[in-house]
């Protein structure tokens, strides 16, 4: 199983972003500040990984602002992972989190939400 395609919408600078990965190592390049590491702890916050040099959270200040909109409210930051299953045992494994489509491909499929109270 890898993960196929990563939504992130409303976090720090990323308004809505589709990322897609392929089979294998995946590489994430970009020029400095366009979102490359909102990417990675999105990823992190998403697949619980901490305690490597920092905790990993959602705190208010990764709530996407719109900075050409005065007094606009925090929208939900959201993410949402799609996973393709490619062995039959991981069907069984993650059975509770599967979705399919009329042609029976089936994917795993985690869908986050965070917001303000």
């Amino acid at each position: 199983m890898f993960l196929k395609k990563f939504i992130i919408k409303n976090y720090r600078c990323i308004k809505e972003a589709s990322i897609f990965f392929n089979r294998g190592v995946n590489i994430i390049i970009g020029e400095n500040n366009s979102g490359k590491t909102s990417i990675i702890d999105a990823l992190r916050v998403c697949l619980s990984y901490g305690k490597q040099k920092r905790d990993i959270w959602v705190s208010t200040s990764d709530f996407y602002i719109d900075k050409n909109i005065i007094n606009t409210e925090k929208e939900e930051i959201e993410f949402h992972m799609y996973f393709e299953i490619e062995e039959d045992l991981e069907t069984g494994v993650y059975y509770d989190f599967l979705s399919s489509d009329v042609g029976d491909n089936q994917e795993l499929q985690l869908h986050f939400k965070y917001y303000l109270k």
